[in-house]
């Protein structure tokens, strides 16, 4: 009876957490069973992420580094990662409200917000939507070392926003410099097939946003 109450998907279609500043939070229609899911591969994730932060986002090797070191730290590359007391998600830690936008965005769209295929489609759509100043910054910042410390540091005191952000900024710029801007991150065959079946379902998904504006205009 113990083992199969341990097995037991988390089903519950309201969350209700309360997170460390005390802000209570509902997150609707959220549930997850983990064992359907694979264990996270940081070495195959990192590099999944990578290739579409520069080829889906835009972003050169610098500013795609500066990402990479904010969600090591939010998430270690988890997209089951639950942290706040159950109030955030995924791999960039979405709190509160926009948890519950990530759940809602992906299940109107049929994205699966389990997984971090679906998370990177969650974080194009609130990039262009709620945070293109981020967007804009970090597409702008130079290929260097330095540009990925400015990356990182813009992107956790701007779209990560986590506690004690004045001391974790520079953390997450140096880890960015240091560790990733050295590295090389190519695909295997497997990656490859990953990052095109994202690019694929990003690309159906514009066409069917042109296809509305048309349709609207006519």
């Amino acid at each position: 009876a113990e083992n199969q109450k341990q097995t037991e998907p988390f089903q519950d279609p309201t969350l209700h957490t309360t997170d460390g500043t005390g802000v209570t939070a509902n997150i609707i229609g959220f549930s997850v069973d983990p064992f359907k899911y694979p264990a996270a591969n940081v070495g195959e994730t990192t590099v999944l992420i990578y290739q579409y932060l520069t080829s889906n986002l835009g972003l050169n090797h610098a500013a795609a580094c500066g990402v990479l070191a904010n969600i090591q730290l939010e998430s270690n590359f988890n997209s089951l990662a639950l942290g706040d007391g159950g109030s955030s998600y995924g791999i960039c830690q979405w709190h509160n409200g926009r948890f519950n936008n990530l759940i809602s965005y992906c299940n109107g769209n049929g994205f699966d917000y389990n997984t971090v295929e679906g998370q990177l489609q969650y974080l194009s759509h609130e990039l262009a939507i709620n945070y293109s100043s981020v967007l804009s910054y970090v597409r702008n910042v130079p290929d260097t070392a330095q540009g990925a410390y400015d990356a990182a540091y813009y992107w956790c005191m701007h779209f990560e926003v986590p506690d004690h952000t004045a001391e974790r900024v520079a953390q997450r710029g140096n880890l960015a410099k240091n560790e990733y801007f050295g590295k090389s991150f190519s695909l295997s065959p497997k990656e490859v097939t990953a990052v095109q079946k994202v690019k694929t379902v990003r690309d159906q998904m514009d066409a069917k946003e042109i296809l509305g504006d048309i349709r609207g205009q006519m």
